[in-house]
C-alpha cells in the first residue's frame, strides 16, 4: 500500500518525505512529544537553542557565518532566538525592578525614554531595521545582501539580550534610585559596544580589524542619529496631539 505524506502529499518512499523532509511515521500528539520537542529545541547542547547561545557566546562570527552560508540544521533561527530572548528579559524586567534614573526636560520626553527603559527588548526589536540598514551601508563592500544583514544583527542583539539577563540583578541590586549611576551610564553600553565589536570582528574577518571597530562606530553613530530623529519624530506628535488627549 502506497503512502503519502500527511504534510504535502508526496509519495513515499523511505522514512521521510524527499519533498518535504517530514518523519513518515507521525504518531499522534501526547505529552511525551511536546517534552521530547522542548527538550530538542531548548535544552540541547550539540542543537537547539541552548547551542546557538553557546555558539554565539564563543565564536558570534563563526556561528553567524555558518547560518549564513547554508549550514542552518543545528541553530535556532535568528528571529525565534531574538524573540524568545527578548521575551525571557521582558518577564525578567517585569519581576525585577530597576529605575534607570532618566532625567528628561519635560513629561513627554520623559515618558517617552520611560517607556524605552521598560520595554528595552522591544526597543532592540524596533532598532533591528535601523541596525541592519547601517550595516548593509556601512559594510556594503563585503557583499552580503540585506537579509544577511538582519540575520547579522539579529544574532548580535539576540547575544546582547542574553547578557543583559545575566545583568539584570545586578541592576536590581545596584540601581539608580533616581541619581547617577556609573554601572549602567558607562560600563553597560561599553560592553554593549564590546559584543557587537566582538560578533562583527569575528564575522567580517577579512578586513582589518581597526577598519571593522572604525566602521561599527560609525555605525553606532549613524543608529543613534537615525533614532534620534524617530524620537524626536514620536515627540512632536504626542507634543501636538496632547491638547486633544
Amino acid at each position: 500500500m502506497n503512502r503519502t505524506c500527511k504534510n504535502c502529499g508526496t509519495l513515499l518512499n523511505g522514512a521521510y518525505c524527499h519533498h518535504c523532509g517530514q518523519a513518515a511515521s507521525t504518531n499522534r500528539l501526547n505529552f511525551k512529544y511536546l517534552l521530547e520537542d522542548i527538550r530538542n529545541g531548548l535544552l540541547q547542547f550539540d542543537h537547539g537553542l541552548l547551542y546557538t547561545l553557546k555558539e554565539l557566546i564563543l565564536r558570534p562570527g563563526d556561528c553567524i557565518r555558518n547560518f549564513i552560508k547554508g549550514k542552518r540544521v543545528r541553530y535556532f533561527k535568528p528571529i525565534s532566538t531574538l524573540l524568545l530572548i527578548a521575551t525571557i528579559y521582558g518577564i525578567m524586567k517585569h519581576y525585577i525592578e530597576t529605575d534607570l534614573g532618566l532625567e528628561v526636560i519635560d513629561e513627554t520626553g520623559q515618558s517617552i525614554m520611560t517607556w524605552m527603559e521598560n520595554h528595552y527588548a522591544l526597543t532592540n526589536l524596533i532598532l533591528l531595521p535601523i541596525s541592519t540598514f547601517c550595516s548593509f551601508v556601512l559594510f556594503k563592500k563585503q557583499g552580503y545582501n540585506m537579509a544577511e544583514h538582519f540575520v547579522l544583527n539579529a544574532y548580535s542583539a539576540s547575544l546582547q539580550l542574553c547578557i543583559h539577563i545575566f545583568i539584570l540583578p545586578i541592576l536590581f541590586l545596584f540601581g539608580y534610585h533616581g541619581k547617577p549611576n556609573f554601572f549602567v551610564t558607562y560600563i553597560v553600553p561599553t560592553l554593549d559596544l564590546f559584543i557587537l565589536g566582538w560578533c562583527f570582528t569575528q564575522f567580517f574577518n577579512t578586513i582589518r580589524i581597526t577598519k571593522t571597530i572604525l566602521l561599527i562606530l560609525l555605525m553606532q553613530i549613524l543608529r543613534y542619529m537615525i533614532l534620534l530623529l524617530l524620537i524626536a519624530l514620536v515627540y512632536l506628535i504626542l507634543t501636538y496631539l496632547k491638547p486633544t488627549l
